[in-house]
């Protein structure tokens, strides 16, 4: 289990110096990595978090440029956030950093993807 820890730790170090805070950055991962409007209702549902949390959150990424509200072209109640260029720019900083690369270096691109999706299948079996 130390193992884990260790891991966990390791690639924590060097994303420090992010200007964002790892909330953040999950948000504009799933904002950046699939394509489409995404709602608030929707972002907090893939998140399990309330609908005032992601609004607070989305305000805060809107304030800092990485995140526009859009009106829905069919409702006129309801709003879509889009990633801006600011936002696609960091998430490609954060899938560039030397950890991650030092690790798929080290797994080769093919174990490096099996890596990947032992970690979803992780995060989903506690979601």
């Amino acid at each position: 289990m130390f193992d884990l820890f260790l891991f966990c730790h390791n690639c924590a170090r060097g994303m420090e110096k992010l200007p964002l805070r790892f909330g953040d950055i999950v948000l504009l991962h799933i904002l950046c990595g699939r394509p489409g409007g995404h709602t608030p209702a929707t972002l907090a549902a893939d998140l399990g978090v309330s609908k005032p949390m992601i609004t607070v959150r989305l305000n805060n990424l809107i304030r800092d440029g990485y995140v526009v509200r859009l009106p829905s072209p069919t409702d006129g109640r309801s709003v879509y956030v889009m990633p801006t260029k600011k936002a696609t720019d960091v998430i490609a900083q954060i899938e560039q950093a030397p950890v991650l690369q030092k690790i798929k270096g080290k797994l080769g691109a093919k174990n490096f993807d099996k890596f990947l999706e032992l970690i979803n299948q992780a995060n989903k079996a506690i979601n």
